[in-house]
Parts: C-alpha cells; sequence; structure tokens
C-alpha cells in the first residue's frame, strides 16, 4: 500500500534542494535549493530554514522545521540559502559546498552571486557554520569514511554548460586538518557532465572505495 506525507506548505519545495541523513536521530535534513523561474516571478523566496523529516516507520512520518522563523533556533542571519552545490553527510554532520544566491534561493538576494565556502550542518546541536572556502557547483559530493582520523570529501567534476570541467581532476577536502587536495586520475576518463549522481561502497579489498 503506498502512502503519502503532505509536506508543511511553509516548508516550500525548491529545486536542487539537499538532503542530509542523521542516521543515529533517524532524521532526514532538508536545505538549500531555488524557485522556478516562472514561479520566482509571482513569488518570494521563503527565508532560510532548515526541515527535518522523521519516517515513523510505517510508511509515513513528521516534518518539523528545526532553523528558521519557526523552529526551534534562528537560521544564522550570515548564511544565504544557497542552491545547485553539492552535497555529502557523515555520521554527525552534514556538508554543502559552494553553488550560487540569487532572488530565487533567498529574499536576501539582489543578484545572482556564486557562493565560496564549505557549510556544516552538526546534526548534535544544529549548529550550522562555514568551515572552510572553495567555489563548486553542478557537481557532485560523496563522503569516504575510511580514510584519514574522520574521513575526506571527495569531488568529481563542476561547472556549468557548456564550460564543463573533465573529470581527471578529482578534489579531496581532508575534514580534521580542514585542508584541500587535488589528485590527477588515470584510465579511461569519462566525458564531463552536470547533474548526474553519484554512489559509493567499499571494495573488496578493504583498502579501496568503488564510486
Amino acid at each position: 500500500m503506498l502512502t503519502c506525507t503532505e509536506r508543511p506548505t511553509k516548508a516550500l519545495a525548491l529545486n536542487t534542494e539537499a538532503l542530509w541523513f542523521d542516521e543515529k536521530q533517524n532524521s532526514i535534513y532538508c536545505f538549500g535549493g531555488d524557485m522556478s523561474f516562472a514561479y520566482s516571478r509571482h513569488v518570494t523566496a521563503p527565508f532560510e530554514s532548515i526541515w527535518a523529516f522523521t519516517p515513523d516507520g510505517k510508511g509515513a512520518g513528521n516534518w518539523k522545521e528545526v532553523l528558521g522563523p519557526t523552529g526551534a533556533k534562528p537560521f544564522p542571519s550570515e548564511i544565504i540559502r544557497q542552491s545547485s552545490g553539492p552535497v555529502a553527510s557523515d555520521e554527525s554532520h552534514g556538508y554543502y559546498l559552494g553553488g550560487w544566491v540569487s532572488m530565487a534561493t533567498s529574499p536576501l538576494a539582489t543578484a545572482v552571486v556564486l557562493v565560496s565556502g564549505l557549510l556544516t550542518l552538526n546534526f548534535t546541536d544544529l549548529t550550522i557554520t562555514n568551515t572552510s572556502d572553495g567555489f563548486y557547483e553542478y557537481g557532485q559530493m560523496i563522503n569516504v569514511p575510511y580514510y584519514g582520523t574522520r574521513g575526506v570529501l571527495i569531488l568529481l567534476t563542476k561547472g556549468t554548460w557548456p564550460y564543463l570541467l573533465p573529470f581527471n581532476n578529482i578534489t579531496i577536502f581532508d575534514k580534521t586538518k580542514k585542508e584541500w587536495y587535488s589528485q590527477l586520475a588515470s584510465g579511461a576518463i569519462p566525458d564531463p557532465r552536470i547533474q548526474y549522481c553519484i554512489v559509493g561502497i567499499r571494495g573488496i579489498e578493504s583498502d579501496t572505495f568503488e564510486m
């Protein structure tokens, strides 16, 4: 039997929203995104917020605003809702890198601007901070937990059509040292693209990770 849990009207659905999964709390956090062009011409973008969806294990669940106008905590005033940045999460944090802001993402924006920084949401106390620099849009990011003290974030190609970057340069972020690294890839390099999907799993050999 298929059931549907309606999204609250205050949690306006946006394009390219980010989803972070908090396994300990069994919750999915929703952040970012932009209004469609046709819609944004008539309706002002909502103020910044983060909503959480908690499944009930019976095919439904509950929505709750955790940061924002009606949330338990206010959304940080120094951060503007972004869109089209790569997203990843681990056991304790959600990550959102770069993207862009405009009047379609936030009522606080006045122009289309590329955003620098790695936003990090702490799942324990629901604080969101900008922890590093870096411009990125329309790429993909994945958490690899098996390397270093806390694992690393790996980013693949980025760009805006027709200015696409190839897959031969892999960007790596060390979450413990908060440092960026670059690694050249070899072999048959895929053609560049945007808005693709990425999945990862530990390889048969314990020191490999397949993406």
